[in-house]
């Protein structure tokens, strides 16, 4: 359940990360940063879900890489809100 709740609260963190990012950028160009915002996050969740998917599978049982692959993206969230954390303004 820690890990659940570890990818709920990162997942949480992008509407602070896309205010930061929109805020950025001319407001011309708010349109581009959006877009390019929403695609970035999309490809990194398909490269996330295909990750833990491996692990999943290579794990043996599928409750050990469930709740393996379920420990791997809880910590991959978390150093993702400790990089925004220490490098957002």
């Amino acid at each position: 359940m820690p890990a659940v709740c570890a990818i709920g609260v990162g997942s949480a963190l992008t509407m602070p990360l896309g205010s930061a990012v929109l805020g950025a950028v001319p407001e011309s160009r708010a349109g581009v940063a959006g877009g390019i915002f929403s695609v970035s996050r999309e490809i990194s969740g398909l490269f996330g879900i295909a990750a833990i998917g491996v692990i999943v599978h290579e794990a043996g049982s599928f409750s050990q890489g469930y709740a393996l692959g379920l420990l791997v993206a809880a910590a991959l969230v978390l150093l993702g809100a400790l990089i925004a954390l220490l490098t957002l303004p």
